[in-house]
């Protein structure tokens, strides 16, 4: 039997199966028609554990806090330390003792992102003049459109303006 940290609490692990680990490399076609990788993606790691817990020290209670709190926690054992781990998935099995349970769980690691802010410079205005503003809403200014077309009696808007680009075309 290991002894494994999960988020802190300790538990013995009867094992620690299923480490894995793996890369992504994204190929890439160039003109002559070969592919080629430009760059590796590391996968998060994964493991799958099987343990046995105590019911009369509360190991229960505390896997299951784990698992409810959906947070991501570090995970110590053997084969390193691994952070960021969530609880994707329990198991719970009765049997072999009378205060014990057994349980597989099934942990992942995620990725976390990082948020970046950039400064943008703007223009300064030297004087109001140049952009003139105000407190108190302003109507938009009419402006008269020396040929628009006019609906013209015992037609629809559709004939008028199909009439009037006829006569800006000369048609």
């Amino acid at each position: 039997m290991e002894k494994i940290l999960l988020g802190g609490h300790e538990f013995r692990a009867i094992r620690v199966i299923n480490l894995s680990q793996s890369a992504t490399t994204p190929e890439h076609r160039v003109e002559e028609q070969f592919s080629i990788v430009d760059h590796v993606i590391l996968e998060p790691v994964e493991f799958r554990l099987e343990l046995e817990l105590l019911k009369n020290e509360g190991e229960v209670d505390r896997l299951n806090s784990l698992f409810e709190a959906r947070q991501p926690v570090e995970f110590v054992c053997d084969l390193g330390v691994f952070e960021d781990m969530i609880i994707k998935s329990r198991e719970f099995v009765e049997g072999g003792s009378i205060n014990t349970v057994r349980t597989s769980v099934h942990i992942k690691q995620i990725r976390k992102a990082k948020a970046k802010t950039a400064t943008v410079p703007l223009p300064i205005i030297q004087s109001e003049e140049e952009y003139p503003g105000s407190d108190t809403a302003v109507s938009p200014s009419q402006q008269q459109v020396p040929s628009a077309p006019e609906k013209q009696e015992e037609k629809s808007w559709l004939d008028s303006i199909f009439d009037w680009f006829g006569g800006l075309f000369g048609g």
